[in-house]
């Protein structure tokens, strides 16, 4: 059977099934501290506070706990304080950029 090849999102989502499932688990885990805005269904887009999910900056950082210790991540304090956590895909991208670092020993945070 012939490998089925990867489509482009149109939600802004990963298109590989273990990016999806992954992605899936991060935004489950943020909603799990949320208190998103009525009819609020979260995309990459979707604010992290004011008119999404609503998130206090508490809360925040024990979803960020949440998701290294669901991944198995460890952010340096370095690439959680220089990241500009302002929407979901944000979140993804720090986990991607420090899931990258962990696969590279020889990478450096600044």
């Amino acid at each position: 059977m012939a490998a089925m090849a990867s489509t482009p999102s149109h939600r802004g989502l990963p298109t590989e099934p273990r990016d999806r499932t992954r992605s899936q688990a991060i935004v489950d885990l943020l909603l799990a501290e949320a208190c998103p805005a009525d009819g609020v269904v979260p995309t990459p887009q979707t604010p992290l506070s004011g008119g999404g999910l609503e998130l206090t900056s508490l809360a925040l950082v024990r979803a960020i706990v949440s998701i290294e210790d669901s991944l198995g991540l460890n952010f340096s304090d370095t690439a959680f304080m220089d990241a500009e956590l302002r929407t979901v895909a944000d979140v993804l991208a720090l986990v991607e950029s420090e899931s990258r670092s962990d696969e590279d020993p020889n990478h450096t945070d600044g």
